[in-house]
């Protein structure tokens, strides 16, 4: 659903499945909109794995495989990059610095 979400450039539906703990706390709804349109990062097309689910059911990791487009028009693959994801509630949930992670390609 967060892919999804980044490949509509939804930031309205993103923002719930984003991690918001002490140590990383998410900023307001129309912070987030306002970080991820400066941002301006197209997410052109993703597969990823089922993930693996930690012992305890608080963590997973997803492989993702993607072709990002930077504003300036630059692509960029994503290559079985290993992605963290959080069990908020009943829903996994990504950090927004991981988002950030995978965003800022070379």
């Amino acid at each position: 659903m967060i892919m999804d979400a980044w490949q509509r450039q939804d930031w309205a539906a993103m923002y719930p499945l984003m991690a918001d703990t002490a140590d990383d706390p998410l900023p307001t709804l129309s912070v987030f909109e306002a970080e991820m349109a400066a941002r301006n990062v197209s997410l052109l097309e993703y597969s990823l794995t089922p993930g693996t689910v930690s012992f305890d059911g608080q963590a997973a990791t997803i492989v993702l495989d993607a072709v990002v487009r930077a504003r300036d028009g630059g692509d960029a693959q994503i290559v079985r990059e290993s992605v963290p994801l959080v069990r908020v509630k009943d829903n996994w949930a990504m950090h927004a610095a991981t988002l950030a992670s995978l965003m800022i390609r070379d």
